[in-house]
């Protein structure tokens, strides 16, 4: 930190639904929700905006459930549900980097990863530019 402009450092809490915890637990009614409404997720998985598509497939398969005869709630419950599974995959995913990121916060682990972090860089930036 000490070599970084400070101008352009930013810091950011990240907030996740508990993905063990309900998701969408709720008795539905005329309203629901999707994506972060329904289970935040933090960026660095970067599942967030995908997860929220998917969701509203699903959406328009209820409301597609609903305009074919189906009660309101039963196909809200139905859609609910749906989203579980996938909503507590994309959290989970989402919440890996969050424990490096607060792993390094630490001094004596930021002195372990800093040669680990140069040799993957330098194989990164090996294989974009095809050098084998």
């Amino acid at each position: 930190m000490s070599a970084s402009d400070l101008e352009r450092v930013a810091a950011f809490r990240f907030r996740a639904a508990n993905p063990s915890g309900p998701i969408a637990d709720w008795t539905p009614r005329s309203v629901t929700g999707l994506g972060d409404a329904i289970h935040a997720m933090p960026p660095t998985g970067g599942r967030g905006a995908s997860t929220a598509i998917c969701d509203a497939a699903d959406l328009v398969d209820a409301i597609t459930e609903h305009l074919d005869g189906a009660p309101l709630h039963s196909a809200l419950a139905r859609y609910q549900r749906s989203i579980s599974p996938r909503a507590r995959a994309a959290i989970r995913e989402s919440l890996g980097p969050v424990r490096v990121i607060n792993v390094l916060r630490h001094r004596p682990a930021q002195a372990l990863a800093r040669p680990l972090l140069s040799v993957a860089g330098a194989w990164g930036q090996r294989r974009y530019r095809g050098t084998p």
